[in-house]
């Protein structure tokens, strides 16, 4: 804080040092003399129009003037629509205010233009296209994200269920074939995906396929117990029960299936 003082004092016009500060008070909380420095640097230098918004928009932002905020990332915007950072932001308030369409245009815009904004904009554009119900539009930024972040256990969630839903929006219009190729790279991304495995688990009933049926059902029935989903456990373990009858196969044989681990 003192050397951009100090620069302020030697060149009271240096706008990017105003800039800097204002930067510096943000992350101290403290917002209405971050929002005095960033409007002097506007002020000062037409060059750090954009930066000078968009940071504009971050104080409003954070003192809960939403309003306001949006006006300054907009502005940013129309000053240099290839600026991905108010994208990325706006985008993430038109996702708190559940504009969802809106949010889609922001951060696919935001991801395209920076691999900057890449963790936090593809995880978000998966989740809005998600709430807009465009499941198979949402796997793709959902695998980008987990590419970047393999840790993020929200995107994996999002990811799995927008893996089953595209599957089950099918019906039967797909081939056999197709549908368990799909699956099965479904679940490379997502092992543990307990609809996963059971879909595939009845496409290889429904083949006569009996041990495979037998491995995914079960698998499903392991993550539904661990996940504590009594229901869904046992309608899986009463579905298991009937596949050991139709194709004759001993539950003994079976009793080393394990849920597999994303590696």
């Amino acid at each position: 804080t003192r050397e951009f003082k100090d620069a302020i004092k030697a060149k009271p016009d240096y706008g990017e040092a105003y800039l800097a500060l204002g930067a510096v008070y943000v992350q101290a909380g403290r917002y209405k003399d971050a929002l005095e420095k960033f409007n002097k640097a506007l002020k000062l230098d037409k060059h750090l129009a954009v930066e000078a918004h968009y940071n504009l928009g971050i104080a409003y932002s954070k003192q809960g003037d939403i309003k306001t905020a949006v006006k300054h990332y907009k502005e940013a915007i129309l000053i240099n629509p290839k600026s991905a950072l108010p994208q990325l932001h706006l985008g993430i308030i038109y996702m708190k205010e559940e504009k969802y369409e809106d949010a889609v245009l922001c951060l696919h815009t935001a991801v395209k233009l920076s691999s900057r904004v890449a963790s936090e904009g593809f995880f978000k554009l998966g989740f809005a296209l998600t709430k807009l119900e465009r499941y198979e539009d949402a796997v793709e930024p959902l695998k980008e994200a987990l590419k970047i972040n393999p840790n993020n256990d929200l995107a994996l969630e999002a990811l799995g269920d927008s893996f089953y839903r595209t599957f089950e929006s099918w019906g039967k219009i797909k081939t056999v074939k197709e549908r368990v190729d799909f699956l099965k790279n479904a679940l490379q991304y997502v092992p543990a995906q307990p609809q996963c495995q059971k879909a595939l688990g009845e496409i290889y009933d429904s083949v006569m396929d009996g041990v495979n049926a037998v491995i995914h059902t079960t698998i499903a029935q392991l993550v539904y117990t661990e996940q504590k989903k009594k229901k869904e456990a046992d309608a899986t373990l009463t579905y298991l029960a009937m596949l050991y009858k139709k194709h004759n196969l001993n539950s003994k044989d079976f009793s080393t299936v394990k849920i597999p681990r994303k590696k």
